[in-house]
């Protein structure tokens, strides 16, 4: 079984794990200034982008969704969705940029995946943490829905290491595998009530491709947990952790397949 050869990997390999997080971790912004501080700041600068363009120039409102607050609104479904863009985008050329571990036949390579999407996890746990916080500040955190806010953690962690395994694999073969990702990325962005809510999507084919989107689901279960909006449907959220631990399962498939060829084309 792939699952259990992938948690056997990552059990005998923690130190090495441990290692490889902390060095993709300091390794994002070494020598600036700011270091990890850039994170947050490449965060607020997306939120305000955004802020403007939807909240102030498009005058978007969220008041019929339970929260007449659009800055906490977008900020709540943004942070889990850059976690996932972050993890996906830079497992593309993550076995390029490491040919030489990876070339070596012994190297596991699950461990350089995973190490890298847990050290952008961590990026964007800064910033939820500055979400909750002001979230508490304005008095709409919900603590009895917690729950909810660790749900679409747990998918959002489950689907950037799947997808990442996935991506990694065929972006060593594939060098514009990163390039096409990115478009496919904002098509995940925009087709998800993160910048609009639910309510402003027509009924039909539409409603129904948007409330599809696995981004939609963690917004809501994020925004269920900080603004004490309605939460998702249990069993959607359960779905996605389904598929979250499927896509872990392929990505393990997929990289003990060519784990031998990964250093004839690199």
């Amino acid at each position: 079984m792939s699952l259990l050869r992938f948690v056997r990997v990552l059990a005998a390999n923690r130190y090495l794990l441990l290692q490889l997080t902390r060095r993709a971790f300091t390794a994002r912004h070494a020598g600036t200034v700011l270091g990890w501080g850039w994170s947050l700041l490449t965060t607020l600068v997306q939120f305000g982008i955004l802020w403007f363009v939807f909240g102030r120039v498009l005058g978007v409102r969220v008041g019929a969704d339970g929260t007449g607050n659009f800055a906490l609104y977008l900020l709540a479904g943004l942070v889990p969705f850059l976690a996932l863009n972050d993890a996906v985008l830079r497992s593309a050329g993550l076995l390029r940029q490491n040919a030489a571990l990876v070339c070596r036949v012994r190297f596991p390579v699950e461990i350089l995946v995973v190490g890298d999407v847990l050290a952008s996890a961590a990026h964007q746990a800064l910033a939820m943490a500055l979400v909750i916080g002001l979230c508490a500040v304005k008095g709409v955190l919900a603590p009895a829905s917690v729950g909810w806010l660790l749900g679409a953690g747990v998918v959002v962690l489950l689907w950037m290491v799947g997808v990442g395994l996935v991506v990694a694999s065929a972006g060593a073969f594939l060098p514009d595998l990163g390039e096409g990702l990115g478009l496919w990325m904002q098509v995940l962005f925009y087709g998800a009530p993160i910048v609009y809510p639910l309510s402003l999507v027509p009924g039909g084919w539409m409603r129904t491709l948007v409330e599809a989107n696995p981004v939609t689901q963690v917004a809501a279960a994020a925004r269920a947990a900080l603004l004490g909006m309605a939460p998702p449907r249990m069993g959607a959220l359960v779905a996605l952790a389904v598929a979250g631990v499927t896509l872990v399962w392929i990505g393990e498939a997929v990289v003990e397949r060519y784990r031998l060829r990964f250093a004839d084309v690199l």
